[in-house]
């Protein structure tokens, strides 16, 4: 087994004992609460999706991405090609006909971007709590911590091979009013 996959085998090991699952999802909770009590607007204008046209670089932790990739419906978890293709197109991997394809189990980094001008005055700072808190828990569970890049760390998983059987996928739900994006690939 190689670095890499042992380094993704334990994150993914760490994303389903359920102690860390509930860390995270506190996070998570914390973040759409500070959200919920400014009211941004999402205009869809799928900046978040978009990373090259828009100048947007998505990190997060090998963590936060063992957690989303494990809570995938089987259906729709990475194949070869995948990172490639949307290097390419300098999108997300997830995005399926102008749709969020992992927005119920999206990572913090995803969570706290807005397109809405008003966003810019306080989302640096709750996307600065959140990536403390994710610090914060990989020291208390000695989980190895690595800041990435998101499609990086996605090909890291796919190159390891661990990313095609989900333990446990979660529900979608389509009604989601952020779930649909609009992608502009001009």
């Amino acid at each position: 087994m190689s670095a890499h996959s042992e380094l993704c085998a334990g994150w993914l090991d760490a994303a389903r004992r359920t102690e860390i699952e509930c860390a995270i999802e506190d996070v998570h909770r914390e973040i759409s609460e500070q959200i919920e009590s400014r009211d941004p607007v999402c205009t869809a204008s799928g900046r978040c999706c978009n990373f090259e046209r828009y100048g947007h670089r998505l990190y997060t932790t090998g963590l936060e991405a063992a957690l989303t990739l494990d809570r995938l419906p089987t259906q729709r978890a990475l194949a070869a090609g995948d990172v490639d293709r949307a290097l390419g197109e300098g999108t997300c991997p997830f995005v399926v006909d102008r749709l969020c394809g992992v927005h119920p189990v999206r990572p913090a980094g995803c969570r706290v971007y807005f397109c809405d001008p008003t966003a810019d005055i306080w989302v640096n700072e709750l996307a600065e709590f959140a990536s403390d808190r994710i610090k914060r828990i990989h020291d208390q569970f000695g989980i190895e911590y690595r800041y990435m890049e998101w499609r990086a760390l996605l090909a890291m998983f796919v190159d390891s091979g661990l990313v095609r059987s989900p333990s446990r996928s979660v529900g979608f739900v389509p009604s989601d009013p952020f779930v649909e994006i609009s992608v502009d690939r001009a």
